[in-house]
């Protein structure tokens, strides 16, 4: 019941507050896939070499949330656009406060605490970048509703900035083509950091997020891009959860997956 109830209160609220777009092609595979994982929320892809942009549910491409840990593809753009970390490999060192995650009670380079979603050493590093320099750059890549309020290191994961799945994969096409306010270096040190796998003929360049979002269910991101050789698809995947489990946090990479190989 629950669940149930959580699932109409998601789709009302996008219902309400979006409308179709006849540009974005309603994809049954994808839609499928989302009800297979029993989760509400949306796939929503670009496939950039035939130019198809395409969706499980098309009213919910802009409904905008907290971005989470798909907040570190910026922040990372931003640390090293600012001079506070040079490279993949420079260390951010631990705070020395023992955490649950007992892999991030250490010191990670920079490359490790990307891969490991380190919440603790990236918030070390936005503060170091500062709210004033942080807006700044939000505004120049025009990330979501450019809005930071809120903690100062927990803007992303508890504050006022929102980003929708439509905005999502603006910026990553963005990223992808060195369209962003940034040094290509930075940028594509970010792409490289962002590999998550590779396979025959293509590789995953991606990264999740997961948060408590407004209406006090977990929203969970997967965003990137799969490579293959006739060119980027670009994808944001989000869905909604009563609780935070491992269900949950291996369904946002199936439904994705399932889509993809729709395609």
């Amino acid at each position: 019941m629950v669940r149930l109830l959580s699932c109409l209160l998601v789709l009302a609220c996008a219902i309400c507050n979006t409308k179709a777009d006849t540009d974005i092609e309603v994809f049954a595979p994808a839609a499928q896939a989302v009800q297979a994982s029993s989760y509400p929320g949306v796939v929503f892809i670009f496939d950039e070499a035939n130019q198809r942009s395409l969706a499980s549910n098309p009213l919910l491409i802009d409904d905008a949330r907290l971005p989470a840990s798909t907040f570190k593809i910026f922040s990372s753009l931003a640390a090293l656009q600012t001079g506070v970390i040079e490279g993949p490999d420079s260390i951010i060192e631990w705070d020395g406060v023992p955490r649950e995650r007992t892999e991030l009670n250490r010191d990670l380079t920079f490359r490790e605490a990307f891969a490991l979603s380190a919440v603790p050493h990236f918030q070390q590093l936005v503060r170091q970048i500062g709210t004033k320099p942080m807006q700044s750059l939000i505004d120049a890549a025009q990330y979501g509703n450019q809005t930071i309020s809120g903690r100062p290191d927990h803007f992303w994961l508890s504050g006022d900035l929102r980003i929708s799945p439509r905005q999502q994969i603006d910026f990553l096409t963005r990223l992808y083509h060195d369209q962003l306010p940034s040094k290509p270096a930075h940028m594509a040190m970010v792409r490289d950091m962002m590999l998550t796998e590779s396979g025959d003929g293509f590789q995953i360049h991606a990264k999740t997020g997961l948060t408590k979002s407004d209406d006090e269910l977990y929203v969970g991101w997967w965003v990137g891009w799969k490579q293959a050789d006739s060119g980027p698809i670009f994808f944001a995947t989000m869905l909604f959860s009563p609780e935070a489990n491992s269900a949950f946090f291996e369904a946002r990479k199936t439904v994705t997956r399932r889509t993809l190989d729709a395609l």
